[in-house]
């Protein structure tokens, strides 16, 4: 669940976004009050959907407030050689394309990921959305891949000039179902502690100047 996440190497710095309507955006992304107060407070909200379907397909989203800038944020998550290095399952990655599309960037990268005993490689296309500040992937239809399905997306959002609030979403299936302590795990354990190195390694960066 943790794997797959956010690339792009940006050519061209993305503009600056300006902060929202706090309310409306708790609205639309489903945050509770009682989110809100965690988020405010340093942690990180995470949520999932146990799996359904044929195959059945599990579905988590998470998110965190981090004190950098959103633009900071964005370029950082956008730096695919640096995941392993918050990524724990993430074993070995390549990247196969970077090119230019109308909306920002497009990399596709081959992964590899292990969680628990659970090996998988496949091969996802990022694209990045300039003008929402967001970052979505899935798999290339093209390649060959250990997993029937792999998507999700980062979106950064301004709250201030200081600030910024970062939502994570991901659809995975292997094709088959897991059992529902595992995938307890995934969104009790892996989830959190996942955007938890996501937000340090952001922070890290940021202090260091690299943006």
């Amino acid at each position: 669940m943790t794997g797959a996440l956010a690339l792009l190497i940006l050519t061209t710095a993305p503009p600056s976004p300006s902060a929202v309507d706090v309310g409306a955006l708790r609205k639309g992304e489903g945050i509770s009050d009682d989110d809100w107060q965690r988020l405010k407070t340093g942690d990180v909200i995470t949520h999932r959907t146990p799996s359904r379907g044929k195959p059945p397909v599990g579905e988590g989203r998470g998110a965190f407030i981090i004190v950098v800038p959103a633009q900071h944020v964005f370029e950082q998550l956008g730096r695919v050689e640096e995941m392993p290095e918050y990524s724990t399952c993430l074993k070995a990655i390549q990247v196969l394309l970077r090119a230019q599309h109308d909306g920002g960037s497009h990399i596709k990268a081959r992964e590899t990921h292990q969680s628990l005993w659970m090996k998988a490689s496949y091969t996802l296309d990022y694209w990045e959305d300039r003008e929402r500040n967001e970052i979505r992937w899935s798999l290339d239809p093209r390649a060959l891949h250990d997993v029937v399905k792999m998507s999700g997306s980062w979106r950064v959002v301004a709250l201030d000039d200081a600030s910024a609030l970062v939502l994570y979403r991901i659809s995975a299936s292997a094709g088959r179902a897991l059992p529902p302590v595992i995938e307890d795990y995934f969104a009790g354990m892996m989830m959190p502690g996942y955007l938890k190195n996501v937000r340090a390694h952001i922070e890290k960066a940021h202090a260091r100047g690299e943006h």
